[in-house]
């Protein structure tokens, strides 16, 4: 074999590796080509879907944080019509009473921080009582600037409400003799008609909510997402727009034109008559949503219009005044998605190729120095992390397999009272009081035997025990982390006992009468719902006690207001003594005590009645050098499964029989 053909079959050999390569690889390229188009299409459209239910998921959530306050809002006018200083004031009128109740509705508003006003008012519309929030610093009004409002819209529609419903009007700008507030104040003006203890109507109660309390959640969210999202009423301006200068265009004479309907008039035409739903213009997509703002805060069972009176709110609110909540994703961010025309796909891949021969043989040359600069990156990582752990102000705590403590943080020495010197080393148990650390031990081995641990990936309230022995609750999250030795429990805890403390002192303050010491009023209401209710579903017994104190108002006429506090504490007293623990004893008006007797027939219940009154005839009270004596009338009422009756009825029936008790002399256990 010569020179010559050897050259000749090295060059065949080479074309037939060449053609080959062209075989394979064109037709792979092509194919590669092909699956990309198909590829970026289906990841396009997939993305536009996600991104419209991510986003109506979002407005979706956002209705709730525009419901809640409203109804809030709703809460406070009934307790505030309900509270013991209102009815006090109503009942007495005293000098006494109103400087109480006029402190309840200042230190209301500083507790609240969201009405800019809060205002009685008296049926013939002249302000009794009002409180400035005066930008976070409330303010009580003086009787000579007080004003007369009842050619007020909304002290007429208010006043004609029936008990338990409320006023709630559209949204605006807060004004001063026709001119907005600079800078515009949005609020929404809500009232409740207030009724004393004998069901007279006796003025309403006036909140004026600072309603940008509902808009900042919309521009914050739309700051984060740096989205665009609008907040507009049924005729299309802007509550919350684009700019601050294209709000409240019907407020504005100036800005009428600034309307969401002038910017978008073909997605306005869809979005103006649906509920919810998405529009793609080539503006780009709209999702929206309708929410309506008085509806809303209605009860299911109510959540309907009476065409002829107040349903929860008065007739002028319909389903005709709505907001809707608008999502806008410009057309330009829109189709900014992995789908690139065709020509650029060729070159994107082209270039993938080409890069992938260079970035091989780059690679070999650079592993050295990307293992060495990891390495450094590593060290500067640990040193971050353990600075981190240090200053972290959550206790951070470490166990292996055996419950051994391997990583004790300063904050956890805080929380628990030992160094990290004193706890790394030791079993975790020193934590852990003894009734609950066979559990520990027990979530554990249920971890390493496969099964999953209540305790991991979860936050949790739990006790724990600090190293002078008392029980301290604390907020712990537990992870868990495969490391060369095994399984390592890494616990993030917070000391929440300040936080329970204050939670309960506010329950306190919420359910407690301060002078009886037992259940208010409002509790009441609230428990003998419940009881009530229970003692239906099961058909179960439930009876009701009402106590009055005979002649209870000579006591504070002869021994003056204090004797009559000590008596009524000395009566609350005895009859908690006498009850049991699933009774619920609770001051029911002024001189008025009720009891809730759950499970207590008609005849157990009078029983307990007569053990209340004879004990009653005993009691003295030492006041002032002298004794108190008094006696008392009972009313009983006992759930009778024939009849069909309610709550309030329940509680009627053993006021009647209270009343029957006083008119027969008093000193009587009646029932019903």
């Amino acid at each position: 074999m010569n020179d010559n053909s050897f050259s000749h079959i090295t060059g065949e050999d080479t074309k037939t590796r060449l053609k080959n390569f062209v075989v394979i690889f064109l037709p792979g390229i092509l194919v590669l080509f092909a699956l990309s188009i198909i590829f970026y299409q289906k990841e396009s459209t997939a993305r536009e879907e996600l991104l419209r239910n991510n986003e109506m998921f979002l407005l979706e959530n956002q209705i709730e944080t525009l419901r809640n306050p409203l109804k809030n809002v709703v809460s406070d006018l009934k307790v505030l019509a309900s509270q013991q200083e209102m009815l006090s004031f109503l009942d007495q009128g005293t000098k006494d009473s109103f400087t109480a109740l006029a402190a309840e509705f200042l230190a209301f508003s500083t507790h609240r921080q969201i009405y800019d006003r809060i205002r009685f008012i008296d049926r013939k519309g002249m302000e009794i009582i009002r409180v400035n929030y005066n930008y976070g610093l409330p303010k009580f009004v003086p009787q000579e600037e007080q004003q007369y409002v009842g050619n007020r819209d909304y002290f007429e529609n208010t006043l004609k409400l029936k008990a338990g419903e409320f006023y709630m009007s559209p949204i605006t700008l807060n004004s001063d003799m026709g001119k907005i507030d600079n800078p515009p104040t949005p609020v929404i003006t809500c009232g409740i008609a207030v009724f004393d203890r004998a069901g007279q109507n006796r003025g309403v109660i006036i909140l004026t909510y600072l309603a940008d309390q509902l808009l900042q959640p919309l521009r914050k969210l739309a700051q984060e997402k740096k989205r665009a999202i609008y907040l507009v009423n049924g005729q299309g301006f802007y509550l919350l727009g684009p700019t601050p200068q294209a709000e409240w265009g019907f407020l504005y004479p100036d800005r009428k034109d600034q309307t969401f309907q002038a910017r978008f008039p073909s997605a306005w035409e869809s979005i103006s008559f649906t509920e919810k739903g998405h529009i793609l213009k080539g503006e780009g997509l709209f999702i929206y949503i309708t929410f309506y703002p008085q509806l809303s805060v209605l009860e299911p069972r109510r959540a309907y219009l009476n065409p002829d009176g107040p349903c929860g709110c008065y007739s002028g609110q319909s389903e005709e005044y709505y907001w809707k909540l608008i999502s806008f994703v410009p057309a330009m961010t829109l189709h900014g998605s992995p789908s690139f025309p065709l020509g650029k796909n060729l070159v994107y891949f082209d270039a993938v190729l080409l890069l992938l021969l260079a970035v091989t043989a780059w690679l070999l040359a650079d592993t050295t120095a990307q293992r060495n600069a990891s390495r450094e990156k590593l060290r500067e990582k640990e040193t971050r992390l353990l600075t981190l752990l240090d200053n972290v102000p959550e206790g951070i705590i470490s166990v292996n397999e055996q419950g051994i403590i391997t990583t004790f943080n300063p904050a956890a020495a805080r929380i628990f009272g030992y160094t990290p010197e004193e706890s790394i080393g030791r079993n975790i148990s020193m934590l852990i009081p003894p009734p609950l650390a066979a559990e520990h031990d027990r979530y554990i081995k249920q971890f390493l035997a496969g099964g999953k641990s209540g305790m991991i990936g979860r936050q949790q309230e739990v006790t724990a025990l600090h190293r002078d022995g008392r029980t301290i609750p604390v907020q712990l999250s537990v992870s868990v982390v495969r490391e060369n030795k095994g399984w390592t429990f890494t616990a993030m805890a917070r000391d929440i006992s300040e936080q329970r403390k204050m939670e309960h002192q506010l329950l306190r303050l919420v359910t407690i009468d301060a002078l009886t010491n037992i259940f208010n009023r409002p509790y009441f209401t609230k428990k003998l719902s419940e009881e009530f209710d229970r003692a239906l579903r099961h058909l179960r017994p439930l009876s009701l006690i009402l106590i009055d104190v005979d002649r209870f108002k000579s006591i504070n006429d002869i021994h003056g207001p204090e004797a009559g506090d000590a008596f009524l504490q000395a009566l609350a007293a005895l009859v908690i003594s006498l009850v049991r623990n699933v009774d619920t004893a609770a001051r029911y008006g002024e001189e008025e005590i009720a009891v809730i007797l759950p499970g207590t027939t008609a005849e157990n219940a009078m029983a307990l009645a007569e053990q209340i009154r004879q004990k009653t005839e005993k009691l003295e009270i030492a006041h002032a050098g002298g004794v108190i004596c008094r006696t008392i009338s009972l009313g009983v009422s006992s759930l009778d499964f024939a009849k069909e009756i309610t709550s309030e009825q329940f509680v009627k029936m053993a006021d009647d029989a209270l009343t029957r008790a006083k008119e027969g002399g008093g000193n009587k256990s009646v029932l019903f």
